[in-house]
């Protein structure tokens, strides 16, 4: 027989029952057409290996899933997730009607005759002795002092809040006694499809249960989702992108795509997927910095022709990372001034991190994201702050800000006033043969104080002491919030604190998840200024997504195979600040309104 036959057969039998598959027959074609170019094989004898190995691949499973000649590569994927959810809410405040009762001085008769006719369908307004308006309806101690105000805040007669609890068996008033709990079964189902095509382009998608940004879980017998009485689970497009690779330092990336920051949940949520626009630039690649020429020589010390670059793994990565993001699109004939503009978000963040030695690494993130000044609607968050609700006005009383520094009335933009620098980092290591890693997120909005006071509405007000003869003798305050669209004669004063612009993360992490009987723990505590981050990003986890809050994340997790976790998580938060009334904070859609929240997550997740 033949040298070239026994090749042949040799060629044929090693590709055909060396277990083949479409794409296989595929890759081999490339090694066919090189035997016949070296004249290993004849052409004729090429094509019949080539026919033996469609033959073969067809009559295979594998063989009858048929791919795009586009795609190069496609991995399936997913996770079902189990979880059991414990909350404990202990509210603020308690919080009837928002917006509707406010403290003024009774020496302005036309703000009071305003109320009153406002009020007209609840109960006749009246003073006590230091001048506040009052409701009859307010309870008082046996001192005569306001204990219970039967309107959008609990106050005393000095205009602090009440932290005490109402007995509803003597007041009538249905005040919690141990705050809101919720006992929740949870499920999480994602499907997900990663593709490269030629030319370095590549996408994905991705599927799941729920239709909420920050979160995929579906809660069993829902009745709000339709689940009640074993009803079906809705599934919803969580993830649609394509992208380019450009060359080896440039990456664009277009659609609904995984988060492409390096941050932590104290600004992102872990669920979020945003929809627009990343440009993604290797600073380090585009400035030259990914290799070095060596020129290779032969053992008599003559110089090769050839000359090689070697990609050797720097110490050193350089990112830019750019994100143009629509948030809200709003309708261009909408009414009103301001209704018009699109809620953009724009996040640039610079990556940077070095190997200070084989096991230690150090990474830096510093960042600016901020947003176009523009009106949201139907936000579907654990708690979501927009400004109108299927066409109707949710910010009644917000509508337009108090006064702007130009006198002229601004409308209110759930997006307006955020300017964030951003500044996530961390440093991992080795610990006792274990991956560890110490992690940092800091958030200051630039805009903190008009965030709080314009957007939100906190004011403090000034109310002023009168003596018995009616002369006044000073003021003191009464923290609240002014209704902006009610002329008022008293001063009204900053009702923002410094504190209210800042969020802050500290934490450790020990040990990954990768294969059966790998652990990992991990904590952090965090504080989030009333005005520091975006309500509508943050971890709906923590807090319940609530702002004005502090408090401690911890966690542990174990793999009983290389795919099955189980974790355990619990939260305990408590409100940063104690003394906030009215707004959008205690008020209206309440992004600020808990003493504290806990929360305990038992999970079980298989991936496939």
């Amino acid at each position: 027989m033949k040298k070239s036959t026994l090749t042949t057969l040799a060629l044929a039998g090693a590709l055909v029952f060396g277990g083949a598959a479409s794409s296989q027959a595929q890759d081999s074609g490339a090694l066919l057409d090189a035997l016949v170019r070296k004249k290993v094989l004849t052409s004729q004898e090429a094509e019949d290996v080539r026919a033996d190995l469609i033959k073969e691949s067809a009559a295979t499973n594998a063989g009858k899933l048929q791919l795009s000649n586009s795609i190069t590569s496609l991995k399936l994927y997913g996770d079902v997730r189990l979880r059991y959810q414990y909350d404990n809410k202990d509210p603020q405040i308690e919080t009837p009607l928002a917006g509707s009762n406010y403290l003024f001085s009774t020496n302005d008769n036309s703000t009071l005759s305003a109320l009153t006719t406002a009020n007209s369908n609840k109960s006749p307004w009246a003073t006590d002795a230091k001048g506040f308006v009052i409701a009859t309806g307010d309870v008082k101690n046996a001192a005569g002092k306001v204990v219970y105000h039967k309107g959008d805040r609990l106050l005393a007669s000095n205009g602090d809040p009440i932290k005490g609890q109402i007995n509803p068996a003597t007041t009538g008033v249905g005040a919690p006694a141990n705050g809101a709990q919720r006992n929740r079964e949870r499920i999480r189902l994602r499907l997900a499809a990663d593709f490269q095509l030629a030319g370095g382009f590549f996408g994905g998608v991705q599927l799941q249960t729920t239709q909420a940004a920050d979160s995929g879980n579906q809660s069993f017998g829902d009745s709000s989702t339709g689940a009640a009485g074993f009803g079906n689970y809705n599934i919803y497009i969580s993830r649609a992108y394509v992208g380019w690779n450009a060359n080896d330092w440039l990456t664009l990336v277009g659609g609904k795509q995984p988060n492409p920051f390096y941050t932590t949940d104290l600004v992102w949520d872990a669920d979020i997927n945003p929809d627009g626009f990343v440009e993604k630039v290797d600073l380090i690649k585009l400035f030259g910095g990914n290799g070095s020429e060596v020129v290779s020589y032969s053992q008599d010390g003559k110089q090769l022709s050839s000359v090689s670059t070697i990609r050797s793994e720097s110490a050193y990565e350089l990112s830019l990372v750019a994100g143009q993001f629509v948030f809200n699109d709003n309708a261009e004939d909408s009414f009103g001034s301001g209704f018009k503009t699109d809620a953009w978000l724009f996040n640039t963040q610079l990556v940077g991190s070095v190997k200070v030695t084989p096991g230690v690494k150090v990474t830096l993130a510093p960042g600016y994201m901020t947003y176009t000044s523009g009106n949201t609607t139907d936000l579907n968050n654990e708690t979501a702050f927009m400004t109108t609700k299927s066409g109707a006005t949710v910010l009644t009383n917000y509508q337009y800000s108090a006064v702007s520094k130009n006198g002229v009335l601004v409308p209110v933009a759930a997006t307006r006033d955020l300017s964030i620098i951003t500044a996530p980092g961390d440093v991992s290591f080795k610990l006792c043969g274990l991956k560890a890693k110490v992690l940092w997120d800091f958030a200051y909005n630039t805009q903190g104080a008009q965030r709080v006071e314009e957007v939100y509405g906190l004011q403090n007000i000034q109310v002023p002491v009168k003596n018995a003869s009616g002369v006044v003798t000073g003021y003191q305050s009464a923290k609240g919030t002014v209704k902006p669209t009610t002329r008022i004669s008293t001063t009204r004063v900053s009702g923002h604190e410094s504190q209210d612009d800042i969020a802050w993360l500290a934490g450790i992490q020990l040990g990954e998840n990768k294969k059966a009987g790998d652990w990992s723990v991990m904590a952090n505590f965090r504080q989030t200024g009333l005005g520091s981050v975006d309500p509508n990003l943050n971890d709906s986890d923590f807090a319940l997504g609530q702002l004005n809050m502090q408090g401690v994340k911890t966690g542990l997790a174990y793999n009983f195979t290389d795919f099955c976790v189980g974790a355990v998580t619990y939260y305990s938060a408590w409100n940063l600040r104690d003394d906030l009334i009215g707004g959008q904070a205690t008020g209206g859609q309440k992004i600020a309104s808990m003493n504290g929240v806990q929360i305990l997550q038992l999970d079980l997740n298989v991936k496939f």
